[in-house]
């Protein structure tokens, strides 16, 4: 038997940084690691954002400012045909102030 449906599914990934309400830094890739779920994706995402939050985090604390750290997720997929366009089929938006 041979499959010939397109639906490989692959997911975008970002996050944003916000040093006093300013874009500090932002990274958004296709994701460069193979995901089961969204859910799966998301974890990862997160913890490379919290990665560089922490190094921010201690950057900054010497400078007393107030680091706000938002992270996001969006998904696409490919489609029928191998054409590839972004859906955003789920975003999620998480702000912790520390």
């Amino acid at each position: 038997m041979v499959c010939t449906r397109l639906n490989i599914t692959s997911v975008d990934v970002g996050y944003g940084l916000m040093i006093l309400g300013c874009a500090g830094s932002l990274k958004a890739n296709l994701q460069h690691m193979k995901a089961l779920s969204t859910t799966e994706a998301g974890y990862m995402t997160f913890t490379e954002a919290w990665k560089k939050k922490i190094w921010l985090k201690g950057l900054l604390t010497e400078s007393r400012y107030e680091l706000c750290f938002v992270a996001g997720i969006a998904t696409g997929a490919l489609v029928k045909g191998g054409s590839r366009f972004e859906v955003p089929v789920q975003f999620k938006l998480a702000a912790y102030r520390y």
